[in-house]
């Protein structure tokens, strides 16, 4: 569902000496982080917030980025992650969002009326799972990321992430199952 295009490469140094290299990437990734946590947090005010406080921290931190043991895009959505898991500890309480205002966040301009009305479906199903299911599903299938990464964003081990995506997507095909009249209609 997500537009595949090719995917900028950048480096430490180069983010760390070259402002306009941090800028593109913040400009490249700032969407996706932004989804993400609109997905997580359930409000487009504090994921706002949350995105700014992850680029904030990713430029500072950045000296003590390992090129090594992880792809930037990895560490910069283990940062994300780990903000709303703090924004969650602070807050110690959960909303809801209107599905259609989170599947704006994932659709293209090339993407049909009918794939939009999809998707809104799925993510309104989506909203229905545990919170762990849904990141899961999202860092999967709506941000593309692959499982290693994952499972260094979630800080799990692949055999854990395999079960969690296998338990997720059972638990959401049987959410879909309910969703077929909806579906029709996207097709009309």
């Amino acid at each position: 569902m997500m537009e595949k295009s090719e995917k900028p490469v950048f480096s430490k140094e180069e983010l760390l000496h070259n402002p306009e290299s941090f800028a593109a990437f913040y400009d490249y990734y700032r969407p996706r982080v932004f989804s993400f946590l609109v997905s997580r947090v359930h409000s487009v005010a504090d994921a706002e917030d949350l995105t700014a406080e992850t680029f904030e921290k990713t430029l500072r931190k950045l000296e003590s980025f390992r090129e090594d043991k992880a792809a930037i895009s990895t560490w910069l959505f283990t940062i994300a992650n780990n903000a709303s898991i703090d924004h969650f500890r602070r807050e110690k309480r959960r909303s809801g969002i209107d599905p259609e205002t989170l599947a704006v966040t994932y659709q293209t301009d090339s993407m049909s009326e009918a794939d939009r009305c999809r998707l809104q479906v799925i993510i309104s199903r989506m909203q229905l799972l545990p919170e762990s299911q849904r990141v899961v599903i999202a860092l999967k299938f709506l941000e593309g990321f692959k499982n290693p990464d994952i499972a260094e964003i979630l800080g799990c081990s692949g055999r854990t992430l395999s079960t969690r995506i296998y338990r997720s997507m059972k638990a959401l095909t049987r959410l879909m199952a309910s969703a077929e009249d909806e579906l029709r209609v996207c097709d009309e």
